[in-house]
């Protein structure tokens, strides 16, 4: 099977349908995924020389497989932790981030990849589609994500003795 539809079949399950099905925060899914780059980014040496120290990790590609569990880690919690978070009613609100997430989840477990296989999902017809999406996908969801956010915070009563009683 092809490396491309591999990445995609995967990445849209977790975090495109899954926190539909499950009715999870697709708002703080995306956010965890940004968040989960940076601590790949700033962790993955550190981390990998503590997995490589254990038995048994020979001839696997160590490096990768860290910087993509600590990308996806975070967001694989909040859609467990967050199921049936969400109202039916807000859920459209959730599609935008749910589709940004699949496309920069693509995106950065791709740059994440053993070369021979990010060489082989980045020559892909499918990924030469969705790829002039990246960045309209992180803005459409970093943007639709703090709408939410702004939308649906809690609004606090001015009057004190209200909340005293």
């Amino acid at each position: 099977m092809d490396a491309a539809i591999i990445v995609i079949a995967i990445s849209a399950v977790l975090f495109g349908i899954l926190p539909i099905i499950f009715r999870s925060s697709a708002v703080l899914i995306f956010l965890t995924l940004a968040a989960g780059e940076l601590v790949s980014r700033l962790t993955a040496q550190d981390a990998t020389q503590l997995v490589r120290s254990l038995p048994a990790t020979n001839g696997l590609p160590t490096y990768s497989i860290v910087q993509i569990v600590l990308l996806t880690i975070a967001p694989l919690i909040i859609l467990i932790a967050y199921k049936n978070s969400i109202k039916p009613s807000q859920l459209f609100f959730h599609f935008l981030p749910a589709v940004a997430s699949v496309l920069v989840c693509v995106m950065l477990v791709t740059a994440k990849l053993p070369y021979e296989a990010k060489d082989a999902v980045e020559n892909s017809q499918i990924y030469a589609t969705i790829e002039p999406f990246f960045s309209v996908a992180v803005a459409a969801g970093l943007l639709s994500s703090a709408l939410y956010l702004i939308a649906t915070k809690p609004k606090h009563h001015k009057n004190k003795k209200q909340n005293l009683k």
